[in-house]
């Protein structure tokens, strides 16, 4: 039996009626088809490449664009026009109000009073004064010291107010507060607390006390 051939070369085919030129052709054909996806994805990747240069050169130029706005200053306020000076110009100004005279502190003229010293009055004015100052007196029965203070403080005919803290609790209490120890007699001569009896001490506080009075 004669062997088939090709009816396109005039070459004996396989079982499946393709000569050997044939079988060439497509081998060529899908080789040719193989070889053209590499273009393709390059050309795609390329267009992406693209669009996203595009993007991001868009994107930057968007974001100069805020940035300037952003830090441009506010518009700057327009140069007052010559009418407007003229205006202001035009306005009567308001004369400044006149201070009243209560407006400043008051200065005395008057010279200062001299102080009175015991020194500058006679001996008997001095007295006189010193009996007006009272002197107060913290005592007790039986107290030899308390019993000379009265008799000198009446000598001198001072003004003396005796408190006998035996007879008033009252009093006791007040000693306590001027004289934590108790001690007597215990005086207070114009705010002031002497504790014990010593005659020269006592003096000096009334006289002081007289003269502060005397000042007043």
């Amino acid at each position: 039996m004669e062997a088939r051939r090709c009816a396109t070369h005039g070459l004996v085919v396989d079982e499946n009626g393709r000569c050997v030129i044939c079988k060439r052709g497509e081998v060529a054909t899908q080789a040719k088809t193989s070889s053209d996806l590499p273009v393709v994805i390059l050309l795609v990747v390329m267009a992406v490449l693209t669009v996203g240069a595009l993007g991001y050169w868009a994107t930057r130029k968007i974001s100069g664009l805020v940035a300037t706005s952003e830090h441009s200053g506010p518009p700057s306020e327009p140069t007052p026009t010559a009418d407007a000076t003229d205006t202001a110009a035009a306005e009567p100004v308001t004369p400044p109000k006149p201070r009243r005279s209560d407006d400043f502190p008051s200065i005395s003229t008057s010279e200062p009073t001299a102080t009175v010293e015991a020194e500058d009055l006679p001996k008997e004015e001095v007295e006189r004064l010193k009996r007006g100052v009272k002197v107060t007196m913290y005592a007790r029965s039986n107290c030899s010291l308390c019993d000379q203070a009265r008799t000198f403080l009446r000598s001198r005919r001072y003004s003396l107010s005796e408190l006998d803290v035996e007879a008033s609790p009252t009093d006791k209490v007040v000693l306590e507060s001027l004289n934590p120890a108790g001690t007597m007699p215990t005086f207070v001569i114009d705010g002031k607390t002497i504790i014990g009896y010593d005659r020269t001490a006592i003096d000096e506080a009334i006289e002081k006390a007289a003269m502060r009075k005397a000042n007043r």
